[in-house]
């Protein structure tokens, strides 16, 4: 893994070793920034009821808590779910953004 990691827009030669194939399948890969959401699930549960699943702290966290909360009020939400349940923490500055976070409508 530690290889594979560089700046991003430099390449990375990877090989794969597959069954059938004799002979090492080269790649050249060129790096990017991989993002990985923290909020992999929000969406309505009943016409008054939000759910918002949130797995991770990362260094955007409070954006896609945000972004669903005003979708999620957008389509008339007025209770909310927020399902942190196996979160293993993160970054306290997103965690402190994330506690203080609010959608006017969701109120």
């Amino acid at each position: 893994m530690r290889k594979l990691r560089g700046p991003k827009g430099t390449e990375v030669g990877v090989g794969v070793r597959r069954r059938g194939y004799p002979e090492l399948i080269k790649f050249a890969l060129t790096r990017d920034e991989v993002y990985i959401p923290t909020v992999p699930a929000y969406f309505m549960v009943d016409d008054t009821t939000g759910y918002i699943r949130m797995q991770d702290f990362g260094e955007n966290t409070d954006r896609d808590v945000k972004h669903a909360l005003h979708d999620l009020a957008s389509k008339g939400m007025k209770r909310l779910l927020f399902d942190i349940r196996g979160n293993p923490g993160g970054p306290l500055d997103q965690a402190i953004k994330v506690s203080t976070s609010s959608c006017p409508r969701a109120r």
